[in-house]
């Protein structure tokens, strides 16, 4: 057993860290976000036991690294805090996988929030976790009463809950699947007064990098309406990458960075294996035709705004921008097959196999087991007679979480479920996450696909 080796040392008022990115070291190939976030708007804090570690090392440490090994399903947290410690396992920019509300929902606490997982229930680790959300805090320039969540808080926004944020963040729903973090909340106000004491501190800190608002690349419509302003990034890189159509990217000065003015080059088509990599480019065309005619295997076009527009397959070209409007439909089996639709199941009758077909690009579905055996294998066929192949699940098992996926460029699949003897979860959205609750059986499923954008 091999410990981690961060790639930085940090010192957050006071408190070591480390910095260890899982998406730079994913030697198992685990399935990673890798979507920037469009918007940030707070922290996130979540609870989870404390466990016993190795002589050597911290909780913090060995749950980063038991999520490196892909023991902890989906879950993607940005930090683990200890009594000990905190650990950075992914990049604090982006996108993770924390707050059950999937990643479809531009609002949802996965596409906004930073997350932190607070190991155990003593008051030291709560300390430590108040030491690293006033860090935070003060480094986004954020305040508690605007920019503070609990995981409870966007579970009761999915129950459609209201009132004042510290009413969704601490209301406890018997709608709800779980309260968190359920060792601090039922102190909420004396974890927050912590952060107080640490907010109004700024000795024996060592930052990642102090965010300059000065020198930020702002996402607007036009560089006077503040309001439309959909991201600030400090590189012009990452500002690309959370690019819009209808929307430009000016420098601190007001100017215009990015779509730059064009000129008659501007109007090529390239031919690259990504956009990002120009070494890579075999040409470059004014008529998409030709270039069509030109493109190989393994390549893709690019307009002038860097957005895809034909990729050679090796077979044919797909054309996102022409894609028909794709259909799905799925039957579901507790005792017996439901008809086919797009909600099927019977309530409280928990399902045990999903048979599902589509004409979207590269579609394929798959289901996990309760109590055991995980995730089954992927399936790409629909055959209710065929339970190796031909549909997904087993007979003699019940099933409580389900993934469907597909590789189109213009249209997603959206889907939720319902758990047995209680409401709908969330819709998710390809395998950005993945539908229920591990351990609590599923009646019904709904799907749907959806134009991306």
């Amino acid at each position: 057993m091999a410990f981690l080796q961060p790639d930085k040392t940090l010192n957050w008022n006071g408190l070591k860290g480390y910095q260890y990115y899982l998406e730079q070291h994913n030697v198992n190939g685990i399935a990673i976000p890798t979507q920037k976030r469009a918007k940030t708007v707070g922290i996130t804090v979540h609870n989870t036991e404390a466990i016993s570690c190795a002589s050597g090392t911290t909780p913090a440490e060995q749950y980063t690294r038991a999520c490196r090994n892909g023991n902890l399903n989906d879950v993607r947290v940005h930090i683990f805090v200890d009594e000990y410690c905190f650990w950075i396992g992914h990049d604090l920019s982006m996108v993770s996988w924390h707050s059950g509300d999937g990643t479809s929902d531009p609002n949802s606490g996965n596409n906004t929030t930073i997350s932190i997982e607070v190991i155990g229930n003593s008051s030291k680790v709560e300390d430590n976790a108040a030491k690293v959300v006033a860090y935070l805090m003060k480094q986004y320039g954020w305040n508690i009463e605007n920019n503070l969540y609990t995981h409870t808080y966007w579970i009761n926004r999915g129950l459609g809950i209201g009132g004042t944020r510290d009413n969704q963040n601490t209301y406890k729903s018997s709608r709800a699947y779980k309260y968190c973090p359920c060792y601090i909340l039922p102190h909420w106000s004396t974890f927050k007064n912590t952060i107080k004491k640490y907010l109004g501190s700024t000795s024996n800190s060592t930052a990642t990098t102090p965010i300059d608002s000065k020198k930020l690349y702002r996402i607007r419509k036009s560089w006077n309406d503040e309001k439309s302003q959909i991201g600030a990034y400090s590189t012009l890189v990452n500002a690309k990458k959370a690019w819009k159509e209808g929307y430009f990217i000016y420098d601190s000065t007001g100017k215009q960075v990015y779509p730059e003015v064009k000129t008659s080059t501007d109007e090529l088509y390239r031919i690259r294996k990504s956009w990002d990599n120009a070494k890579s480019q075999i040409g470059a065309y004014r008529s998409l035709e030709s270039a069509k005619k030109a493109c190989k295997t393994g390549y893709h076009i690019y307009n002038s705004k860097g957005n895809e527009v034909k990729t050679n397959s090796g077979y044919y070209f797909i054309d996102p921008i022409a894609e028909t409007t794709p259909t799905i439909c799925i039957r579901t089996y507790d005792n017996s097959w439901t008809n086919e639709g797009t909600n099927c199941g019977n309530t409280n009758s928990a399902i045990r196999g999903v048979a599902a077909k589509s004409n979207i690009v590269g579609f394929r579905y798959r289901v996990h087991l309760s109590g055991g055996n995980g995730w089954l294998s992927w399936i790409t066929a629909y055959d209710i007679n065929n339970w190796n192949t031909g549909c997904a699940g087993l007979k003699s098992r019940t099933i409580d979480a389900i993934q469907f996926d597909t590789t189109s460029s213009s249209y997603a699949i959206s889907y939720r479920v319902k758990v047995v003897g209680g409401d709908y979860l969330p819709w998710v959205r390809n395998t950005e996450d993945y539908a229920g609750i591990f351990n609590r059986n599923i009646d019904k499923i709904e799907v749907k696909i959806e134009k991306k954008g």
